[in-house]
């Protein structure tokens, strides 16, 4: 792991801690998360078998959500080109959820799935698009195939 944060994302941190199923600020699940030494944190979107990211109904409980929890997030994020409204939210529901943890420049979002996941691909390439330039390294789209090794149980049972 630490392999991977230092030679392949290139954060220069050591690793404190790392755990699954992370409960943040606004009680939604990371899939994983690495806290880092220097105070910063590596989030990951972890993709196996969905096919692209997930998007949230445009009903009243949505909305409400939105106006209560991630309207202030994103009133306070400084990483975008611009703050979504609520239609641009929902229909990128799970992206914008894991964006808001970019707080500052020690923060990362890491986008992981399957090359195949064609889907996947075109909507994080668009949403990194919506990036401002001096944030593009904190999100991050990566394959499976290009971090798990070949002869592995994980790769032989998902992407072989």
């Amino acid at each position: 792991l630490q392999k991977l944060i230092t030679d392949v994302l290139k954060i220069n941190s050591e690793i404190n801690s790392a755990e699954f199923e992370y409960i943040a600020l606004d009680r939604s699940n990371i899939d994983f998360v690495v806290h880092l030494k220097n105070g910063g944190h590596v989030f990951f979107e972890i993709k196996y078998t969905e096919y692209g990211f997930g998007k949230a109904e445009k009903d009243d409980e949505h909305k409400k959500k939105f106006v209560t929890i991630y309207e202030k997030y994103l009133n306070e994020l400084y990483c975008l080109k611009c703050k979504p409204y609520f239609d641009e939210f929902a229909d990128h529901y799970q992206l914008y959820r894991n964006t808001i943890r970019i707080t500052d420049k020690n923060k990362y979002v890491v986008l992981l799935y399957p090359e195949a996941n064609k889907k996947a691909n075109s909507e994080a390439s668009e949403f990194c698009g919506k990036m401002k330039e001096e944030y593009k390294d904190n999100i991050r789209c990566w394959y499976w195939e290009n971090i798990v090794e070949k002869d592995s149980e994980l790769y032989r049972k998902y992407f072989a």
